[in-house]
């Protein structure tokens, strides 16, 4: 009989470095409850070092009574992206500015169909990325990116 020869073996992973960090100062409309925001009718992160959150119910109500309302990380030094996770709609000529230090990702219905109000939305160095609908077909809306 001969004998057997068992082998172990083992597998060493060596990082070198750390993995990738969560970009701060990233800004949702929607997807949880209000977080290191300013009220309304300008949004913006208190500390925009930090992640923020809009609540989309707060977007609507200060549409309903501002005539500009503004969610914008643009001025922040730390401020990344903007993206939009929960549906907003309103129905007057009230305008809504959205501008991004970077992104603008629209993942939710945005919409303004009756009364001419206007959508403006700004990705200053990252690009827009558009997967929900937006309905501006009876308003004064302009979406740009650079």
């Amino acid at each position: 009989m001969k004998p057997s020869r068992k082998f172990l073996s083992s597998v060493i992973f060596i990082c070198m470095g750390s993995l990738p960090a969560h970009a701060a100062g990233i800004l949702n409309i929607g997807g949880g409850p209000a977080s290191n925001i300013s009220g309304g009718p300008a949004f913006t992160a208190l500390d925009p070092s930090m992640d923020a959150v809009v609540a989309e119910t707060s977007v609507v109500s200060a549409l309903g009574a501002n005539p500009l309302v503004v969610v914008s990380n643009s001025g922040n030094s730390a401020g990344t992206s903007i993206s939009v996770l929960g549906a907003v709609s309103w129905a007057n000529s009230n305008t809504l500015k959205i501008e991004a230090a970077t992104s603008l990702t629209v993942s939710a219905n945005v919409s303004n169909v009756v009364g001419g109000g206007s959508l403006n939305l700004f990705a200053n160095n990252g690009g827009a990325q558009l997967n929900g609908l937006v309905d501006i077909s009876m308003s004064r809306s302009s979406v740009s990116w650079g």
